[in-house]
Parts: structure tokens; sequence; C-alpha cells
């Protein structure tokens, strides 16, 4: 029954693809498919532009994650939000003033919680960056709305309790994805100034989304075999730049996932 849901919501989101969104939008809202930046992937493959995507996208990758999770009850579990304070970012980019962004790792504080919470950590040149001088030196996000700073050895372990699971759980994570990754400014330039009682930072909620095939090569290990996974659902990252409660033209989208773009 699962496995059949699962099946059920990657043909429904092959047939709604992104460009057939686009059809159905004002033609004034950016596309999906137009980066906002310029990025020499050549350079730097860890890091790619970001993309506006189109609300109506947005929804549709939220309604499929919480259409996986829906229990037996017919209870649905909302898509939790997860904000990461520019005041908290800053903190973390002081720690590590060579970095050139950063990699949200899905990580689980126990190893039987189902549901991850987020684990910001530096990078440069698509390596973790490690500080030892310092304790507390990774930013952790709940989906209970509570960040805090954590040491690497706790970082580690929550990162562990996921990558395990996902060996077991193809339900809820057919696809394995460890970590996005992004690029500091990709971040920092998305923040709504204007965010008011909702505080200045970044939000992000969970989604499936399908893998088309020019996708595919996104979410493979160099060298390895493969598979067919176009028209598979892959968990994602919808960031904001202002609460979703108030957001309306900024969701944004980033695709250089783990473990192809994950060189640690």
């Amino acid at each position: 029954m699962k496995k059949s849901i699962i099946y059920g919501i990657s043909l429904l989101l092959f047939g709604l693809s992104c460009k057939d969104v686009q059809k159905t939008s004002p033609p004034e809202r950016a596309t999906d498919s137009l980066a906002l930046e310029t990025v020499n992937t050549d350079i730097d493959p860890c890091i790619n532009a970001g993309y506006q995507i189109f609300k109506l996208t947005a929804d549709l990758w939220v309604d499929n994650w919480e259409t996986l999770h829906t229990n037996t009850s017919g209870v649905t579990t909302v898509s939790p939000e997860l904000f990461f304070s520019k005041l908290d970012m800053d903190s973390l980019r002081s720690l590590y003033p060579t970095s050139d962004g950063v990699r949200l790792y899905y990580v689980l504080q126990h190893a039987q919680d189902t549901i991850p919470n987020l684990a910001m950590k530096p990078m440069k040149d698509c390596q973790d960056l490690n500080n030892i001088k310092a304790t507390n030196v990774v930013l952790y996000s709940t989906i209970q709305k509570k960040s805090s700073f954590i040491s690497d050895s706790q970082f580690q372990v929550y990162k562990n309790n996921w990558q395990n699971d996902t060996k077991m759980d193809q339900v809820h994570r057919p696809i394995d994805v460890f970590a996005y990754n992004y690029g500091w400014d990709e971040l920092l330039n998305r923040i709504d100034p204007n965010n008011g009682t909702d505080g200045s930072g970044v939000w992000v909620r969970y989604g499936f989304r399908t893998l088309g095939p020019e996708d595919v090569k996104e979410y493979l290990d160099p060298g390895s075999a493969t598979p067919m996974i176009t028209g598979n659902v892959v968990y994602c990252n919808i960031v904001y730049g202002q609460s979703p409660k108030r957001s309306n033209e900024a969701e944004f989208d980033f695709v250089k996932p783990c473990p192809r773009f994950c060189n640690d």
C-alpha cells in the first residue's frame, strides 16, 4: 500500500512538472528555471545558483510530503517550519571565515525519530570545515522552531542517526539525500529586510519533489551505476526569505544534494 502511494505520487508529480506549473502561473512571475545569479559550476561544482520557484510548485512539494506523512487513521503531519536567524548565521560564519557556503544536513537527534531536524555546517570547496578552537560550532534548528549551537560530536551522532535510518526507511525516503549545499550569498541574499516581528532570517519547509531525467545525475555518487530513478520522489528543502505564513513570492529551491555533491 505504501509503495503504491509513492508510485502514485511519483506519477502525479512527474505529470505536474515545473513546466506544467509555469503554464498556469502569471507570466510576470519568475520561472522555476530562471537562475537568479550565475555560478561557474566548473570552478565550484558544489554550489548551485538559487532558483525561485512558483508558489504552486512549492505547495505541491509540501502537499506531497504531507501525503506521505499521513497515518492509517488519516491524521496528517504538517510539514514543519525550521528557522535560521541572520544573527546566528552571521555568528556561524565568523567561526569559519574562509568558508564559501554551508551544507544543510538532515539529522535525527534520537535514532527513533522519524522527522529530521537541520544542522548547518560550513564548508569550503565541497569539504566540511572543522573549528577545533571552539566547542559549539554547528548551527542546529529543530522542527519545534528552536535553534542552538551544538558541538561537532553531537552533530556527528545526529547525522549518523539519519544516514543509518535512510537505509531502512524506503517509504518516506525512497532516494537517500543526506544534505543540500548552499552558498552564503544564496541564503543571506534571500532574507527579506522587512520581516518585522517574524525576525530576520531564512525559513525551511520540507517537501518531496520528482526527479526528472535532467535531475538524476545530481543524486548519484560519482562513478556509480545509473539506476532507474527518474520519476521517483526525493526529500527537498523549500527556502523562504520570510515566514512561509507571509511569503508569496519568496520560495526557492536549491539542487546540489549529497551524496553526489558531498565530498567529505
